[in-house]
């Protein structure tokens, strides 16, 4: 029997998600754990692996395809022996939707009690007469049989520019959303080929609304030009200066005369550019699942977590010295065993930092739920990584625990697959506290959301060099940072929340217990 391969739910919050791209093509052969496709969740690129042996038959669904529902059957597996009769079968059986089939069901009932009841009151109409009973019955055939009539799906102003220039919908190919035709349908329809139009067209088009700005319409009247003929290049079909202007020189060239209607200062400086629309134009990006998840969890957080910020001033000099040892340390080592260097960065050690802090004031790792206050047993950063079209927040497990070359290495290693499009749901799901930093964008400060069910995020700023005095009146150069902490006051009190940065401060401006912890 024929296998259904359907849609892999690949995360918890997965409804549907884009299948990116097939791995196999029809007629390959394979077996469990052979990679079929690549499936777009709400989160990241996952691989899509067989379960089965066999041969692939039939891909149902296309490369690329967005919002594809999970579980729907995607692709049809044939196992030794089976023929193409039996697959098709299968197929006919496996993949029509039972909403649909059940719609189809009550649409024939309903026709046929219908058509019952027309046979029936023509019965009672006429009792005597075996013609109307014969009436009757014709048109219940007729309510069966008879297909209902389908009206192309267009938008308004598709629909009144196509009743304008006499176009039937129905000669149109719509390029919008599932077929759709829209404006721009209709005037490249137009543009590809003008309508010849009759006197009685030309009356009957006279008749109707012409859409036109004010300008065009003046330059018409001025050089009594009609506006029926005009094709529209503005938003919606709608006529503008410069399409009169166009039609005024072709009446020109065709007429043969000095001017043709046209005025003295359009002959001198050429054409004049058409005033722009009212609406400013733009193009209507489909939303990714990426983004959807994204603006769901923020409205989430904004709506229903009482936030309040504490801002608090790190002087990092001895970080950013320390940062540049420990380089130059990983450097040697690497050329005397011919490896590549591990680099840490800045945000490596800030990670490790807050790690640290969060260990020691445990009463701010916690996370608020209706029934009670959570606290974690550990501590799981997640450090927010910008990606093509969103952000993604790969975690550190046990952040405090870890040697800080161990985490640098992890992070660098989960970063590059959250931008490859890579991670797997247990890499970004879940998390104690995350970090957002934005200092490499020359950011000084900001208040990041947070980002729910987490009670608590830290949003770093850029490192500045400032001059400070110190108790004894000397000036020094100080590299200062900005550090502002968002919590969940529900979970996580001013008092706690102030600690808790200022053990962040302590570390950071202490950096030897970053390498000690």
């Amino acid at each position: 029997m024929p296998i259904a391969l359907r849609m892999p739910a690949l995360s918890p919050t997965m409804k549907d998600g884009t299948l990116a791209r097939w791995c196999v093509k029809e007629g390959d052969k394979v077996e469990p754990g052979s990679l079929l496709a690549e499936v777009e969740t709400d989160k990241a690129l996952m691989e899509f692996e067989c379960a089965d042996e066999g041969v692939v038959a039939r891909l149902l669904v296309e490369g690329g395809a967005k919002n594809v529902p999970v579980n729907k059957v995607i692709a049809v597996l044939a196992e030794e022996g089976e023929g193409k009769q039996e697959v098709e079968k299968f197929i006919k059986e496996n993949t029509q939707e039972p909403e649909l089939k059940a719609a189809q069901g009550e649409s024939s009932q309903g026709a046929v009690e219908q058509g019952e009841s027309l046979a029936a009151g023509a019965v009672e109409q006429g009792e005597s007469s075996q013609g109307a009973v014969e009436q009757g019955e014709s048109l219940a055939v007729a309510a069966v049989v008879e297909p209902p009539s389908v009206t192309p799906a267009a938008t308004p102003w598709a629909r009144r520019l196509a009743e304008n220039h006499s176009i039937p919908l129905q000669s149109l190919q719509g390029s919008g959303a599932k077929g759709k035709i829209t404006a721009q349908d209709v005037n490249l329809q137009l543009g590809n080929a003008a309508p010849e139009y009759s006197q009685k067209d030309s009356q009957k088009d006279n008749q109707r609304r012409i859409f036109a700005s004010p300008r065009a319409k003046a330059r018409a009247k001025e050089a009594s030009l009609g506006l029926e003929n005009i094709v529209g290049s503005g938003e919606q079909g709608r006529i503008v200066y410069q399409d009169v202007e166009k039609a005024l020189q072709a009446t020109s060239r065709q007429g043969g005369g000095q001017g043709g209607g046209q005025s003295y200062l359009a002959q001198s400086i050429g054409e004049i550019p058409a005033i722009s629309p009212l609406e400013t134009p733009f193009e209507m990006r489909p939303h990714t699942s990426m983004r959807e998840v994204i603006a769901k969890k923020l409205t989430l957080a904004k709506n229903t977590i009482p936030h309040f910020y504490l801002n608090i001033a790190c002087n990092i000099s001895n970080l950013v010295e320390m940062r540049q040892q420990v380089n130059q340390h990983f450097k040697k080592n690497a050329e005397k065993n011919n490896r590549q260097p591990l680099k840490v960065s800045i945000n490596d050690l800030l990670v490790k930092a807050l790690a640290l802090a969060l260990e020691r004031r445990k009463d701010a790792n916690v996370a608020w739920q209706d029934n009670g206050l959570k606290q974690f047993l550990r501590v799981d950063v997640a450090v927010a990584v910008a990606i093509q079209g969103g952000l993604i927040t790969p975690i550190i497990r046990d952040a405090a625990k870890k040697p800080f070359q161990i985490l640098a290495q992890e992070l660098h290693y989960l970063i590059e697959k959250a931008r490859a499009g890579k991670l797997k749901p247990q890499e970004y799901n879940g998390g104690t506290i995350s970090i957002s930093n934005l200092g490499m964008f020359g950011i000084q400060s900001f208040q990041a959301v947070i980002n729910p069910p987490q009670a608590a995020i830290l949003a770093v700023g850029a490192v500045e060099k400032i001059l400070y005095q110190n108790d004894d009146k000397s000036i020094v150069q100080q590299k200062r940072m900005i550090a502002s902490l968002s919590a969940d006051h529900r979970a996580i009190d001013g008092a706690v929340a102030a600690k808790l940065c200022a053990e962040f401060k302590s570390i950071v401006e202490n950096p030897i217990e970053i390498i000690l912890g």
